[in-house]
């Protein structure tokens, strides 16, 4: 059996959005598109936050953010859970509105999906509660499992194993 699967997070934090990480493939090019990045990384601080910030809107339709349900938005940005982030960030309609293309995207081409909206998709699969533990090389995720999580089967891309560029660590990841 696998590292991943074997673990008893037993030091794990509980976390909110733990989903998001259906839309890691796509997120280059959202934070490049957003004018975030420059060389395949994070321009700075505020682009950070930032992105930090459409990821929350990503997962909730939301601009309001909590600290404390941001840590798998601070895994997928590459830096560490501890680190405090400006809550002050707004979004703008332009922001929002590749966001919203983001998720169109995703669900068009998770074919089974079919005409699900951008609503159902956060619901259903995005504001996944899970587990999560890190290590000195890794972080691990077990994600909670609900009754569509068949379809998860015909995703057409890799959501258990998640190294974006700009991340330090691999997210391990273990949902069905």
């Amino acid at each position: 059996m696998s590292e991943q699967v074997d673990r008893e997070f037993l030091d794990s934090l509980l976390i909110n959005s733990a989903g998001l990480i259906i839309i890691a493939p796509f997120l280059p090019m959202l934070f490049e598109k957003s004018g975030l990045m420059q060389d395949s990384r994070f321009r700075d601080a505020e682009s950070l936050y930032k992105a930090i910030h459409l990821l929350e809107y990503a997962a909730a339709g939301s601009t309001i953010v909590n600290e404390q349900d941001l840590v798998i938005h601070k895994v997928l940005c590459g830096i560490s859970i501890k680190t405090p982030i400006d809550l002050s960030i707004t979004l703008s309609d332009t922001d929002k509105e590749l966001v919203e293309s983001l998720l169109l995207a995703v669900i068009q081409q998770w074919t089974v999906l079919g005409q699900t909206s951008i609503a159902g998709l956060q619901e259903t699969f995005l504001q996944r509660k899970g587990r999560l533990e890190e290590d000195a090389d890794a972080y691990f995720l077990r994600v909670e499992q609900k009754a569509f999580d068949m379809l998860l089967d015909q995703i057409p891309w890799n959501i258990t194993t998640i190294k974006l560029g700009w991340m330090q660590k691999t997210l391990n990841v273990t949902w069905r």
